[in-house]
């Protein structure tokens, strides 16, 4: 409408640009007008704007939520479009109009519908997360016996945009005594075999045979693999009749028991002592073994030993009959030996015996006569006295030595001649054993006219002397006189 100079007036700033909001102040002055377009502002994106946005397929009309200034940007969730989204769509704002948005901060979620393959010790297996998963989260603690049953452990599921990963941290199941047995078929028998400790996948352990047959021995070997047990090796067989099982059996009217020489394997015969059963017989005992059971079935070859008691045989030593009878007890077809000495005194060496079915016999005499030691003892009379003497020196048999006299009567001194034979003594002569002049002895002698006797203050053996003071003659007489022994005879000598 018309304007006085002077004057002003309003426009809408829309009637101008539609993408503007405000006024614009015009002026008149002498028919000229101003504008002052200063109150015009461009328009926002009002709250509660409706825009229509798609995202993977997905087209929705959404409200705006938060006014956006022109030129700037605002968001609204991926969500709000596409529920399998998260994040922010961006949108921007001119002149109070959405002229574009960016969907790319939108990631896709991993539903419980999708599902990854995941190997595991050779298996494959199809997993899926057990809630909706968004982008860049992870579950925790899923069970490895999910993927595969041998093994233990957890694993982690994440997603990202979409795309499931796992990270697994699994090792294979090993065995304990809570593990299901595994069934062992021994001989006419089978049974439940467990472990009896914790063992790893890949390793063994042994038990025996006789836990599920006792009348088997060997090792059943167990394996564990993924925590589930197995027969690996049997090395099972019948019970043998081992050396140290004893057999019950009878040799000739004693019982006692037999032990196998060797392993006797089931259904088989070996042999044992006979002398472990009776001791009088010596030989093989033929066993038989049934399943770990002997039992005695032939003493043939049974025959009687020579015992220290109840063999002996006649001997002839150095021209002499005697009887020997064996050291120990000596088996049929065996040898022995029995000492000379235990079979007669005074000599040494071996007799060699045979023993045939307890009939002892000899093969061999080796006795030699003894020495005479000088430890031996053996009688002599000396001077019409009995006594003993022993050997000054040793003295070979069959020969002559001397013997001390004084040992056979102390009245007397030196060596009689005596001879040797088996470590006996016989006197030869006793000539030589001078008789010693005792303290009873006495000898006169004259010394200045007059007659005195005198004895030995102590005895004086033979061809010894004894000096004592002439003042034990008499008071008168200073000096020493000398006497002197010979054979029993005092004299003086000075």
């Amino acid at each position: 409408k018309d304007m006085a100079s002077g004057t002003s007036q309003l426009a809408s700033c829309s009637s101008v640009n539609a993408g503007y909001t405000g006024n614009i102040d015009i002026g008149c002055f002498f028919s000229v007008l101003t504008q002052d377009p200063s109150g015009c502002t461009a328009k926002p994106c009002v709250a509660g704007m409706q825009v229509s946005l798609t995202l993977d397929g997905s087209t929705q009309s959404v409200d705006i939520p938060d006014k956006i200034t022109s030129g700037l940007t605002g968001s609204v969730d991926c969500a709000a479009i596409n529920t399998g989204f998260t994040g922010s769509i961006v949108l921007s704002c001119l002149l109070g109009q959405v002229t574009k948005y960016d969907t790319s901060s939108c990631l896709r979620k991993c539903t419980t519908l999708d599902d990854l393959d995941v190997s595991l010790g050779g298996e494959t297996a199809s997993v899926s997360p057990s809630a909706d998963m968004t982008s860049g989260t992870t579950e925790y603690n899923r069970a490895c016996s999910e993927l595969n049953i041998g093994f233990e452990g957890t694993y982690t599921l994440t997603c990202n945009d979409g795309v499931l990963s796992a990270a697994l941290s699994c090792t294979e199941k090993g065995c304990d005594t809570q593990t299901d047995p595994v069934t062992v078929e021994v001989g006419d028998s089978s049974g439940d075999v467990s472990a009896d400790e914790t063992m790893d996948s890949g390793g063994t352990i042994d038990t025996l045979c006789s836990n599920v047959n006792s009348k088997y021995t060997g090792l059943v070997t167990l394996s564990c693999y993924r925590g589930a047990l197995s027969k690996s090796i049997s090395t099972c067989s019948v019970e043998p009749c081992e050396t140290w099982i004893p057999i019950i059996g009878t040799v000739y009217g004693v019982s006692g028991l037999a032990y196998p020489t060797e392993t006797i394997q089931s259904g088989s015969s070996g042999v044992g002592r006979c002398g472990d059963v009776n001791i009088e017989y010596s030989g093989d005992l033929g066993l038989l073994c049934d399943e770990g059971v002997g039992q005695v079935t032939d003493t043939s070859e049974c025959l009687l030993t020579c015992s220290t008691y109840g063999s002996s045989s006649d001997v002839t030593v150095d021209g002499g009959s005697y009887t020997v009878r064996p050291a120990d007890r000596i088996d049929h077809g065996a040898k022995g030996l029995q000492e000379c000495s235990a079979v007669v005194y005074g000599y040494s060496g071996n007799i060699a015996l045979s023993c045939d079915n307890g009939t002892l016999s000899v093969d061999l005499v080796d006795c030699v006569p003894d020495p005479c030691e000088p430890t031996l003892v053996g009688n002599a009379t000396v001077g019409g006295v009995e006594g003993t003497t022993s050997p000054v020196v040793t003295i070979e048999s069959n020969s002559t030595g001397p013997a001390d006299c004084n040992q056979a009567n102390q009245d007397y001194t030196g060596n009689m001649t005596i001879y040797c034979y088996a470590a006996a003594l016989t006197v030869v002569s006793t000539d030589t054993c001078m008789l010693s002049c005792p303290t009873s002895s006495v000898v006169a002698f004259d010394f200045d006219g007059e007659s005195h006797e005198v004895s030995p203050v102590s005895p004086i053996v033979h061809a010894a002397t004894e000096t004592n003071d002439c003042e034990s003659v008499s008071s008168r007489f200073v000096g020493t006189y000398t006497l002197g022994c010979q054979d029993g005879v005092l004299s003086v000598q000075a």
